[in-house]
């Protein structure tokens, strides 16, 4: 039969449409029972979660050094990400240099500039912006703190984390000055985007703060899941018993 074949040979992801094709059409296994699509939902959610036992990473079948090559390359990949995001922001850079209209330039621009945006409309003025700075925090300076800020995090957490994972390798030395290095030119190069005292202070603040809270924070999220886990089980355990 060919759901028979199907199952029995099963290599591609797209073999999973042709399953559901299958059934819908009334197709019947070998021994002449169907399985009903009403129930194939239930199917196939024990097949993700089997997908998930099957990478998940197990001690005593999984080797550390697999799992740390694993994470570096993770880590590696949002290293490379972020700092690229740090060299060309949403909305890119602007290109040329444009000083703030003196009065004489402004009379025209008066009426225009004394009128209220009405909420949640973006400011389009593009006056007195200099060149390699971000647009978007010209024009959306909310958002443009929160990119600077959720870019930030993981920049950071991705070199704790490779730091971590390095620990005593050889020439540790050398490794700790390229990612000093690197810290270095992600901020020059953040700084280089930011065109505003405040956000430029905040991202300061910011900069200075995150190499050092950020152990310290990933460690008490670490103590609260592994209590959840531990508090789950009891209760599992008083139900059963």
């Amino acid at each position: 039969m060919p759901l028979d074949v199907l199952l029995l040979f099963r290599s591609e992801a797209g073999d999973l449409e042709i399953e559901m094709t299958l059934l819908k059409a009334g197709a019947t296994r070998s021994g002449g029972t169907s399985t009903s699509v009403e129930h194939e939902p239930s199917r196939f959610a024990s097949r993700t979660e089997e997908l998930e036992n099957f990478f998940k990473y197990k001690r005593g079948r999984d080797k550390p050094s697999t799992a740390r090559t694993a994470l570096l390359t993770v880590a590696a990949l949002i290293l490379t990400a972020t700092y690229q995001a740090a060299l060309t922001p949403p909305s890119n850079l602007w290109q040329d240099n444009e000083p703030a209209v003196t009065p004489q330039q402004n009379v025209g621009k008066s009426i225009l500039a004394s009128t209220p945006s009405s909420p949640g409309q973006e400011n389009n003025s593009d006056e007195n912006h200099k060149a390699g700075t971000s647009i978007l925090a010209k024009r959306k300076p909310a958002l443009f703190v929160w990119f600077v800020f959720g870019n930030s995090l993981g920049f950071y957490t991705a070199i704790y984390t490779i730091g971590f994972l390095t620990t005593g390798f050889p020439l540790q030395l050398e490794l700790q000055f390229s990612m000093f290095a690197l810290v270095v030119t992600y901020a020059s190069a953040m700084y280089g985007i930011i065109p505003g005292r405040k956000t430029t202070h905040a991202f300061t603040v910011l900069s200075i703060l995150f190499p050092i809270i950020i152990p310290f924070i990933l460690m008490l999220l670490r103590r609260m899941l592994y209590w959840r886990r531990y508090s789950s089980r009891n209760d599992t355990h008083r139900h059963e018993v």
